[in-house]
This record gives structure tokens, C-alpha cells and sequence, in this order.
């Protein structure tokens, strides 16, 4: 950067209303083609970036970037203005023209306010026609706002995309007062970027605030960066961009997240969640994965040389993606004595066909040249659930895989889960509102009893039924579900057929 105003000819002459730089511009051409001589000038009251970059230009400001040159701001100016965009007929030259739109102020002598102009046609006069009121002083000021045009001035960027050359030309003098910018320049929108790098679980106000003194990640206030950080929803709108553009925090709907949840699927396949099936065709939009420890402990057989028969268990929830369902099978293991997942879909709806595409995908592993009939047959009875359209589909897995043609001995397959059971009622006896304390063990107690057959001169099943409607009265749609025909059929052994 040169700063030449003391020694070069060309400087501008003391401010005076007949100086050549203060006549309004009306069309007339001030800059010709740059001939690739020009040096950077820095004039009078302009002011820099941190890089030495001019972001609001003054004068007879001259400003070269090289290509080897990183100018985040280059092509910007801080102050509210309307441009025009051209290019040469061979599309090697860009040129951009900016005109400053001046300022808004106020009519009180004292008042300090100034704020930007509204930049869309008329804007300007539209606004000033609604005679509006002065927000300085925290809006106690009784002035009024004006409009202080800067007609005289004009910025102009040439830039070279062969070479990487370009030149920012100012010409004119701003006489009014510059407003406070309402959204940051690109620097500073770098710079906040490397301090959410640094701390990407900060909020806004973590990010306002700043930690400079912590031994780990520590970091400044950002609104040291920028004046319009100080505004947290301006912040957190910029915070949520930045993360989106670092792939931490994809949008629900922003531009390329459908390309990004791909790009997840190849990462998945590279840290070892290996797609074992997917489809795309409508009402059966589906992604299986598991990793290759799943699949080993799904096929594992024990001590004795037994394929696994402590239960599979199918579990749907929506909380983990963003949009729609993920469907888990799940296995008890008996080295983390924990209940793990062998095989997870995401599935795009919850109708039958996206449940038999994960049962399919769960029974093809079961064939192999290692497994007997009796061990798939052993494997595929430790599905269970209850619910009458997961049979349905689990009938309908069944046959295809198995090229089974009875729907009996399909059915015969499935048996009901008292897992399942057990894990619900351990759920609704921690709920104080539904079962007292002093009755928890009582309640536990009738629920699992359920699960016996009931003694000659004991309770009938639907006795012990009626004795939890009569002591907890507040499970009753609960107990309804459970005693639903084609729940009880292959959950209570007294109700079997």
C-alpha cells in the first residue's frame, strides 16, 4: 500500500464548493479503461480494514490488488449504495460501478444519529414521506430525519478474471457522515468464522461475550470483529451460516443439504456404517447400515455352538434425523450384558412396505452355507413384537425370503415380547403421576404376573386385569393396548391360542 497524498501533483486541492470533485457526477465518464500501470493511493479520509484494504474509499483513492494478492474485501464498500454491473465482449473484463447513497440524519444540531438510507428504487423518498421520527437518544431525540445525498461520488472496480489482476478507482468526496453498517464485510465474516472454528458449541451470547483468558479454545468477544454482531439475532442468523458451510449444523432445508445427506452416506461407509441396502423408488425410500461388528454379533453362536435366542427387538423413533424415521433392530449381548443395535434403516414413511424392507434386509443375513434350516428357523423366532401391522409385514418378509407359501407358519415364527413388556411397565411405574411410590412394587408385581399362567383356585388373567383397572385408574388406555385381541394372543401365555 503507498500512501503518495504529500508528494504527488495529482492530490486533491483544499475542500472548497467549486473543487472539481464535489460537482455531482450526471452521467459524465470519469474513469477510462486501466492501462495496468495505475499504483495504490490512499487519500484522505478514508477507512482501512485491518488489511490495509480501503472499505469506505474517499477521494482520489487508488487501489491495486495482484494476483498473489488475498483481499477478502476487495469488490466492497462499507457504505449503502446502488451499483451496475458490465462485461467486455469477450468476458475477460468485469466492471463494477458503485454510487453512494449517502446518509440519513438528523435536523437537531446536537444529534449524532446516522443511519443508512434504504437502498430499492425510491426507497428513499417513500421513506422520508412517512416523515419519520429520530431514534437517537434512545428515541427521546424530537428531531426528524433527512436525507444527505452524495451525488458527487462514484466507485469503480476493474478486475481481470484471466489474471487475477483488478483495481478499485474512487472518485469524489463524501461530506456527510458514514452510517453504521448493518451487515459485515466479508473480512469480518472470515473472522467470526475462525472463532466459531475454535468454539463451535457457542451460542450467540458465549460468542458476545467471549472466554480470551480459558486454557482451552479460548476466544474473544465478536463484537470486537464487527459493530452488527453486537446484534445477537443478526449473529446467531450469521453463527447458523457459518456452521452450515462447516457441515456441523446442516439447515432443514437449505441449499445442498440434499447432496450433504450423500456425502454423509460415503463418510458413513468410510468410519465402517456399511450400507447393506437401499432403495429409491417411491413407498419404499430406504437406507439399511450396520457395521461389520453388527453383522459378526447378529450371525455369532455361543459357548455351546447355538445361534442367538434371547430376542430381536424392533424399535422406530424420529429424534435422531432431522427428517423422517429410524428403524433399529436390536440384540442382547451378552459380553456388554446390554441390549445393541445389529441393523438400522432410515425409512422415509411408516407404512408396511418400509418395515418389510427392513425385515428382508434382517432375514437375507440369516441364509448362509454355515447356518442349518433349524438354525434360521431358531434366528427368525427371535423377531418380536406385537403390533398387527408389523406382523403383517413380518409374515410378508417371511414368505419372500423364505419362499414360504403358508401364512401359518409364517405367523408361527413371530412370537410376542415380553421385553418389550417388561421395559413399559418399568417405564409407567416411574411415573408418579400414574402409579404412587408407595404402590410401585404392587404394580410392577400384578403387571408381571400377567406373564403366568394362572394357578387352578388363583386369579384368572382377566381377573388380575381387572384388579390393575381397580388400583390404577389412570393406566387405563394403557392397559387398553396391552389387551388389545392380537397383542395378548402372543404376549400372555393365557391368552395363546
Amino acid at each position: 500500500m503507498l500512501d503518495k497524498s504529500s508528494n504527488n501533483n495529482d492530490s486533491p486541492q483544499p475542500d472548497s464548493p467549486k473543487h472539481p470533485d464535489d460537482e455531482p457526477i450526471n452521467g459524465k465518464k470519469i474513469f477510462f479503461a486501466a492501462t495496468g500501470n495505475e499504483q495504490t493511493f490512499i487519500d484522505h479520509d478514508c477507512t482501512l480494514d485491518d488489511k490495509g484494504y480501503p472499505l469506505y474509499p474517499n477521494r482520489r483513492t487508488v487501489f491495486v490488488k495482484t494476483p498473489d494478492m488475498i483481499v477478502h474485501n476487495f469488490g466492497y464498500v462499507g457504505y449503502p449504495k446502488t451499483n451496475s454491473t458490465e462485461w467486455n465482449t469477450d468476458q475477460s473484463w468485469k466492471t463494477v460501478r458503485m454510487y453512494c447513497l449517502g446518509a440519513l440524519i438528523c435536523n437537531q444540531p446536537g444529534c449524532q444519529w446516522v443511519g443508512p438510507p434504504p437502498t430499492g428504487k425510491n426507497a428513499i423518498s417513500e421513506y422520508l414521506e412517512t416523515n419519520p421520527k429520530c431514534p437517537g437518544s434512545a428515541g427521546k431525540c424530537p428531531g426528524k430525519i433527512g436525507h444527505q445525498s452524495c451525488k458527487n461520488t462514484i466507485t469503480r472496480f476493474d478486475e481481470n478474471k484471466i489474471t487475477g489482476w483488478a483495481i478499485l478507482r474512487h472518485h469524489g468526496t463524501h461530506r456527510h457522515p458514514w452510517p453504521a453498517p448493518k451487515k459485515p464485510d466479508p473480512l469480518s465474516k472470515h473472522k467470526l468464522k475462525n472463532e466459531i472454528m475454535k468454539n463451535p458449541s457457542a451460542g450467540a451470547f458465549k460468542l458476545k461475550l467471549g472466554k480470551p483468558t480459558a486454557p482451552l479454545n479460548p476466544f474473544k468477544s465478536v463484537t470486537k470483529i464487527h459493530e452488527s454482531f453486537v446484534n445477537s439475532d443478526r449473529l446467531r442468523y450469521h453463527r447458523r451460516r457459518i456452521l452450515i458451510e462447516l457441515g456441523i449444523n446442516p439447515d432443514k432445508c437449505g441449499d445442498g443439504v440434499g447432496n450433504k445427506f450423500l456425502h454423509d452416506m460415503f463418510q458413513w461407509n468410510h468410519v465402517g456404517l456399511l450400507i447393506i441396502s437401499v432403495s429409491f423408488t417411491p413407498g419404499i425410500e430406504h437406507f439399511s447400515f450396520q457395521t461389520k461388528w453388527m453383522a459378526e454379533r447378529l450371525v455369532t453362536r455361543d459357548q455351546n455352538n447355538e445361534v442367538y435366542s434371547r430376542g430381536l427387538l424392533l424399535d422406530v423413533t424420529y429424534r435422531l434425523f432431522q427428517t423422517r424415521y429410524l428403524l433399529s433392530t436390536s440384540m442382547f449381548c451378552e459380553e456388554t450384558a446390554r441390549w445393541i443395535p445389529v441393523q438400522l434403516s432410515w425409512i422415509r414413511g411408516l407404512s408396511a412396505e418400509y418395515y418389510q424392507a427392513h425385515f428382508t434386509t434382517l432375514f437375507e443375513q440369516f441364509i448362509r452355507s454355515s447356518f442349518t434350516a433349524s438354525d434360521c428357523e431358531t434366528l427368525v423366532r427371535q423377531v418380536v413384537d406385537f403390533s398387527l401391522a408389523q406382523r403383517e409385514v413380518f409374515i410378508a418378509a417371511y414368505m419372500k425370503v423364505f419362499g414360504v407359501t403358508d401364512r401359518q407358519q409364517a405367523l408361527s415364527k413371530l412370537k410376542g415380547c415380553h421385553e418389550h413388556f417388561r421395559a413399559q411397565v418399568t417405564r409407567i411405574k416411574r411415573n408418579r403421576a400414574v402409579v404412587p411410590p408407595e404402590q410401585e412394587a404392587q404394580f410392577q408385581k400384578l403387571c408381571l404376573d400377567l406373564l403366568v399362567l394362572p394357578e387352578a383356585g388363583k386369579p384368572s388373567h382377566e381377573q388380575k386385569i381387572d384388579e390393575l383397572r381397580r388400583l390404577f385408574p389412570k393406566t387405563k388406555r394403557w392397559l387398553d393396548w396391552w389387551t388389545m385381541v392380537d397383542v395378548e394372543a402372543m404376549l400372555f401365555p393365557s391368552k395363546r391360542p
